[in-house]
């Protein structure tokens, strides 16, 4: 089952499997490394911030309105 990036917890481990957005949106998520199939991990709490991140060794900063068109499965 497909959830928001946005509405996972803390310490969660997830795997990309779509990406709802226009051209550039995707491109920019592509560069930084969110490819489908991806392995990420949430390392900040869901209290209304930005969506931090850990992707391949490194720690990203989402926004949320960005994080709510990424879709994972845990």
């Amino acid at each position: 089952m497909d959830l928001p990036l946005s509405t996972l917890s803390f310490g969660t481990e997830a795997k990309i499997t779509k990406i709802m957005g226009g051209c550039g949106l995707i491109r920019r998520l592509t560069e930084l490394g969110l490819t489908y199939g991806t392995q990420i991990k949430i390392v900040s709490e869901p209290c209304g911030g930005p969506v931090l991140i850990e992707v391949r060794d490194t720690r990203l900063a989402l926004g949320r309105g960005v994080a709510t068109k990424i879709f994972v499965e845990e």
